[in-house]
């Protein structure tokens, strides 16, 4: 067996650029995760889940549904990093969705990529 094996891949260890709550999609590089523990600030370590199907913060406004098996997008919504999705390209594709999610939802079942495409 190989013996060059870091960890893994399932979950990216870093720090937290702000404050973060548990259950955040949070943005790294390219990267992103849903975070497995809240941080109370900058410099504070955070893990964060990579791929997987999670439950999410969805952008309500006018056009953002998500339809099941398309692409989902991710748009800043504040600090640290914090991600919110949407069914509208803008931005990068970061997973598909698991369930529709019509106009007006404010959460998503998104299958997360491990990193932007």
């Amino acid at each position: 067996m190989a013996t060059n094996l870091v960890q893994n891949g399932d979950v990216l260890e870093t720090v937290a650029t702000g404050a973060v709550t548990k259950g955040w999609l949070i943005k790294r590089g390219d990267i992103r995760g849903i975070a497995l523990n809240s941080a109370t600030g900058a410099g504070a370590a955070l893990r964060l889940a990579i791929g997987g199907v999670w439950t999410v913060d969805k952008i309500a406004a006018a056009s953002t549904s998500l339809a099941v098996g398309g692409k989902v997008y991710a748009r800043a919504t504040g600090s640290a990093g914090r991600q919110k999705v949407l069914g509208v390209a803008t931005g990068v594709v970061i997973g598909t969705a698991w369930e529709a999610a019509v106009t007006g939802a404010t959460t998503a079942k998104v299958k997360l990529h491990s990193f932007a495409i």
